[in-house]
């Protein structure tokens, strides 16, 4: 049987490079962890009063990489992906998305959506959107 592999690419580091001995651990969440966290204003919203809360559920590489969930209310909101790519599970609600071009994306649930780095558009929510989320740091 051959060992696990300890070093290189595979996890994240250089060609040689040692990975910390840390035992390797599930993590487990649900969307229950945004049940008890307050909902805040969105700061991109071109909606008075649409409002977020979002809960990450494990990050790595220096939050280069981070899952969770995420939930919006109602109403239109610009968003920009710099820097980084998004995917994301539509858990519930429904949405439009308008990209930069013109084209519309809806979205509901089981709907998967990948947002790579340099999209930009906004969002309809059409009804309260929980979705799940990996960000990955370009």
């Amino acid at each position: 049987m051959t060992p696990p592999q300890t070093t290189g690419p595979a996890f994240g580091g250089e060609p040689g490079a040692t990975v910390a001995s840390d035992p390797v651990r599930t993590v487990v969440a649900d969307r229950t962890v945004l049940k008890g966290l307050p909902f805040q204003d969105k700061p991109t919203t071109v909606t008075p009063g649409q409002q977020e809360r979002a809960a990450t559920a494990w990050s790595a590489a220096g939050e280069r990489v981070r899952t969770g969930y995420w939930e919006c209310g109602t109403g239109t909101f610009t968003a920009v992906r710099d820097g980084a790519h998004e995917i994301c599970y539509i858990v519930s609600g429904r949405a439009s998305l308008h990209d930069a071009s013109g084209t519309v994306t809806e979205v509901f649930p089981g709907t998967v959506l990948v947002l790579p780095t340099g999209w930009n558009g906004t969002w309809e929510v059409h009804e309260p959107v929980e979705k799940m989320f990996v960000i990955i740091q370009s």
